[in-house]
C-alpha cells in the first residue's frame, strides 16, 4: 500500500473518532442519525454519499473505495428499512431499497447487531497536489 491508501486500520479509526465527536454512542444515537439522513435528503444518491460519509470522515478525499464496509444485520436492516420507505415516497417508480442492496454496506451476522467492520476494505486517496 502507498501513503495514498487508507486501510482498513485506518478507516476504522477514523471511523470511531467521527463517531465519538458526533455523540454517537449507542444504537439509538446511531438509528436517529440515520433516520436524520433519511428526513433531509431528497434523492438515493444524496442519502447513500451520506450514510458513506458517516462510516468515512474524510469522503471528499477519498477517489475510491476498494471493497465494502461491513455491517451487523440489524444496523443493516435499519437502514434498508428506511431506504424501502423513502423510495417509496421519493422514487415510486424504482424498486423500493434497490440502491441500498445495488451500493450499500455488505452485512455480516457474525458481527454484532450495530458493529461495523473494514476488514477487506480500503480507500484509495485523492493525491495532494505537489
Amino acid at each position: 500500500m502507498n501513503e495514498n491508501t487508507a486501510t482498513s486500520e485506518r478507516l476504522e479509526s477514523e471511523c470511531q473518532a467521527h463517531w465519538k465527536h458526533l455523540g454517537l454512542n449507542s444504537p439509538e444515537d446511531v438509528q436517529a442519525y440515520i433516520q436524520a439522513i433519511f428526513d433531509s435528503c431528497e434523492s438515493q444518491s444524496e442519502v447513500i454519499s451520506a450514510l458513506y460519509e458517516l462510516l468515512f470522515p474524510a469522503w471528499d478525499n477519498i477517489d475510491k473505495i476498494n471493497g465494502y464496509p461491513i455491517v451487523g444485520e440489524e444496523f443493516w436492516l435499519f437502514v434498508s428499512r428506511r431506504f424501502i420507505d423513502f423510495d417509496r415516497i421519493h422514487h415510486p417508480r424504482v424498486m423500493p431499497g434497490g440502491a441500498w442492496m445495488n451500493v450499500g454496506f455488505a452485512s455480516d451476522k457474525s458481527l454484532a447487531p450495530w458493529e461495523i467492520s473494514f476488514t477487506g476494505c480500503n480507500a484509495e486517496l485523492i493525491a495532494l497536489a505537489s
